[in-house]
């Protein structure tokens, strides 16, 4: 054989042993048995003399493994001559004549098997008897590269073993996977479609594979979609819509139903290729309709409460126009009952006072209508202390203001600037009426509200003379349901935050001067 047939012949072998000695397998019986074909096959090289092989890493020694070459008594000198030189080097040549009682010189040499970076697993041991004076350099060359070769095999199958380990704990988890995973190239041609894609989709891996992304969209997505990733690619921004943002998907029934995706380019790739992260968010935004529908019918509800305060109001304010009006059409009737100069004058002076009161029951009509209309901020040129003002005499007359001193001021120029009228008075409203709910039963009670107009921001301070807000309540203080008390539904504060936050300003609590509590309502003022 030729020296590529030799080496040939004693890599398999010796692969095959290194994986097994690589596993941490003793010197069994199985082991010895992997042993003897690579024994057999270095034997078979000319001039190679006898080959033992030794694991390493024994506590008292090398463990033999096998030499059927080998008498017993050579097998325990070799034993004990490998324990002595191995420490001082793991690949040395000795030559020796304590192998066997004979006068024969033999030459020993270690080839240790091994995995680049790790100590050996194992040695191969080489007896020469040195009869003549033969070249030994062919022959250690050639096993000193059976010895490299053979770890380069071993960690290369250690390698393969691996990545095949990965893909298999990847296929899992992609298999389990609650969302859908799809890869794509730049034309948009489908080339994965993994986890939950086709359970979320309703189309199997190998009808879908190879159709373009479009057929999971609906319109206007499906048309577009090209030339998102066209723009993409040749300027290298993000116009795709769907980055990070909620679509509208298709199911292969043609259902359509509300997605969340994360879309990004794989990098490192010749060609162009996206993988996309699906999830169906349906019962997400289910959930969220059914909040908001519920949040409005809240808040409608604390509106009609707060209008169910100013029903009184209204009439308590309709009794006094109402109220004139009658006296002076009795007063009207008896005058014109007798039409003389003097009476006709008096007449038409009663006639003027009778329209005065009813076109002021008719503007307290329009007022509490205004309070009563719901909607979005509709923001319009109108004076913030006015309509602070209006709200504050209306405030004066709910049941809860009886023995409340009410203090109005107003701060600033008056002039016209943009807001929404009715939400800026249900704020008034809100702040007012839990101020008057605190101080209930107080001796010293006291409610004042300013309205302050500056060059750039409007601003509301709402200040009365009760308990105040405890210091573990604040945090809470304007979340939705938190009630201080058993009375009311816990969204007045919510509300005035949300109206706050609706027109670009804040509401925050602070402590009151002496005692009680302290709301201020900024809002920027705009103009146009």
């Amino acid at each position: 054989m030729n020296n590529t047939q030799n080496l040939d012949a004693v890599l398999r072998p010796v692969t095959t042993f290194l994986d097994e000695a690589l596993g941490r397998v003793d010197a069994s019986r199985v082991l010895s048995e992997t042993a003897q074909p690579l024994i057999q096959a270095i034997e078979a090289v000319p001039g190679a003399g006898r080959v033992a092989v030794f694991l390493s890493g024994g506590v008292v020694g090398p463990l033999f493994v096998s030499g059927p070459s080998f008498e017993t008594n050579e097998i325990d000198a070799l034993s004990a001559l490998i324990a002595d030189i191995r420490p001082a080097t793991p690949m040395r040549t000795v030559e020796t004549r304590a192998l066997s009682d004979e006068a024969e010189l033999h030459r020993v040499r270690l080839f240790p098997l091994r995995v680049a970076g790790e100590q050996p697993s194992a040695l191969l041991v080489t007896v020469r008897d040195l009869a003549g004076h033969e070249d030994h350099s062919v022959f250690d060359a050639f096993m000193d590269q059976i010895a490299q070769i053979a770890g380069i095999i071993v960690e290369d199958r250690r390698l393969r073993s691996k990545v095949t380990d990965q893909q298999s704990v990847l296929e899992a988890l992609l298999g389990a996977a609650p969302d859908a995973i799809i890869r794509i190239d730049r034309s948009g041609t489908i080339l994965d479609f993994l986890g939950s894609a086709s359970r979320l989709f309703g189309w199997r891996a190998e009808e879908i594979v190879g159709k373009s992304l479009t057929i999971l969209m609906p319109d206007p997505h499906s048309a577009r979609h090209g030339n998102y990733i066209d723009a993409f690619l040749q300027t290298g921004e993000r116009k795709l819509p769907d980055f990070g943002r909620r679509l509208q998907a298709c199911h292969k029934t043609g259902k359509t139903f509300p997605i969340e995706i994360a879309l990004s380019q794989l990098p490192g790739r010749e060609d162009v290729e996206f993988i996309g992260i699906v999830r169906d968010i349906s019962h997400r935004v289910a959930r969220e309709t059914e909040i908001d529908a519920l949040r409005e019918a809240l808040d409608a509800a604390a509106l009609q409460s707060a209008l169910g305060e100013f029903a009184s109001i209204l009439a308590h304010e309709l009794n006094q126009p109402l109220t004139a009006i009658a006296n002076y059409m009795d007063a009207l009737e008896l005058r014109l009952a007798s039409p003389s100069p003097e009476n006709l004058d008096t007449a038409l002076d009663l006639t003027k006072r009778s329209a005065a009161q009813a076109r002021l029951g008719g503007k307290v009509i329009a007022r509490t209508r205004r309070m009563a209309l719901r909607g979005e901020t509709e923001p319009r040129l109108d004076s913030f202390h006015d309509a602070v003002a209006e709200t504050m005499s209306m405030m004066a007359h709910t049941p809860a203001a009886k023995g409340v001193t009410i203090r109005s001021r107003q701060e600033g120029v008056d002039t016209p600037s943009l807001f929404d009228r009715v939400q800026i008075q249900q704020v008034v409203m809100n702040l007012s009426s839990n101020a008057l709910r605190a101080m209930a039963g107080m001796d010293r009670a006291e409610l004042t509200v300013t309205s302050r107009q500056g060059e750039e921001t409007l601003e509301l301070v709402v200040r009365d003379t009760g308990p105040g807000i405890a210091e573990a309540d604040r945090p809470k203080i304007f979340e939705r349901f938190f009630r201080r008390s058993k009375s009311g539904m816990g969204l007045g504060l919510s509300i005035v935050r949300r109206i706050a936050n609706a027109h670009g300003g804040d509401i925050r609590l602070t402590d009151s001067i002496g005692s009680g509590a302290e709301f201020i309502l900024t809002l920027p003022r705009r103009i146009v």
